[in-house]
C-alpha cells in the first residue's frame, strides 16, 4: 500500500493523506486501488471519499480515468476489464 499526500504549496502543510496501491487523477477526483480488488474514489480538493467500486474477482492490475473524467476503466490480472460510468 502507498500513500498519496496532498500538500498546500504555499504553507507546505499537509491537507490530507489517502492510502491505496495505485492512483489515477481526473480534474476533480482521485481513484486508487485498495485491498487489491476494490477501487475508491475521493474528491481531489478535500480528500473526502466519494464511493467504493467493487466487481473484480481477482487483483486489479491498472486503473485509468477517461480524458473527461466521467469514466474509469480497470483491468484485472485475470484479463477482465470493467468500465465504470461515474456521476
Amino acid at each position: 500500500s502507498n500513500n498519496f499526500k496532498a500538500i498546500n504549496i504555499t504553507t507546505d502543510q499537509e491537507i490530507y493523506t489517502i492510502s491505496g496501491s495505485q492512483f489515477t487523477f481526473s480534474d476533480d477526483k482521485i481513484a486508487g486501488i485498495v485491498d487489491n480488488k476494490n477501487i475508491k474514489l475521493w474528491y481531489l480538493t478535500t480528500g473526502k471519499e466519494i464511493q467504493t467500486l467493487t466487481g473484480h474477482d481477482k487483483n486489479i492490475k491498472s486503473i485509468k480515468f477517461s480524458p473527461d473524467g466521467k469514466t474509469l476503466v480497470s483491468e484485472g490480472y485475470d484479463g477482465v476489464v470493467n468500465v465504470w460510468k461515474l456521476v
